[in-house]
């Protein structure tokens, strides 16, 4: 017995929902898993200072929520935006993310991971 049933993928908005929940879980591996690890072998940043650093991200998912609020109560009321909206925005930043490290730029590091933070934000209303 599947814990999943088959039948439910057949459902385009729950298919939809499948592979816009990876792309943020992979997402996040790529900011909290990679991004520490710059900081900590290339950049030489005790524990501290890394998790710090994280930090960046959650600034980013505040203002997502709150423009996912906006969103959903005032102005298109309709959650399909918000869903595109946070896809684009969240694949745009990783590959800023991906850019940034290989530049090797702390402060370019930092503002795609809070563009990375509104893309999964704006996706928690839903």
């Amino acid at each position: 017995m599947p814990v999943v049933p088959y039948q439910l993928f057949h459902e385009k908005d729950v298919t939809l929902v499948c592979f816009m929940s990876a792309a943020t879980d992979a997402a996040l591996y790529a900011c909290f898993y990679f991004a520490s690890i710059y900081f900590t072998l290339v950049k030489g940043s005790n524990g501290d200072k890394v998790g710090l650093q994280l930090l960046f991200y959650v600034p980013g998912i505040g203002v997502g929520v709150y423009t996912a609020i906006l969103m959903c109560n005032v102005y298109p009321r309709q959650t399909i935006w918000l869903l595109l909206i946070g896809t684009f925005v969240e694949t745009g930043s990783i590959g800023a993310l991906s850019w940034a490290i290989s530049a090797r730029k702390k402060t370019a590091v930092n503002i795609p991971m809070g563009i990375a933070g509104f893309g999964t934000g704006i996706r928690f209303m839903l």
